[in-house]
């Protein structure tokens, strides 16, 4: 079965940070838009500065990652 893996960019440090598995793009991007909307996190106090990217693939029937170029899934937004 592939995992998605999903890294948030963050402009300030000019890093990705906070990597994490999500079953697709969709999943990842709720869980980002979450992230932003609450202001008690790190996303949260400062949106503008994140972005979400999809960054890897991992096959678990026999452990081979496929990495790519990473791919902008959404922009951090102050509402």
């Amino acid at each position: 079965m592939l995992h998605n893996y999903y890294a948030i960019y963050d402009r300030a440090a000019k890093s990705y940070v906070h990597i994490f598995e999500s079953a697709n793009d969709a999943t990842a991007g709720r869980l980002f838009e979450t992230l932003a909307k609450n202001k008690e996190n790190f996303v949260g106090v400062k949106p503008d500065d994140f972005a979400l990217y999809s960054v890897a693939q991992f096959d678990d029937l026999n452990g081979t990652f496929f990495d790519h170029e990473p791919e902008k899934i959404m922009e951090g937004k102050n509402e």
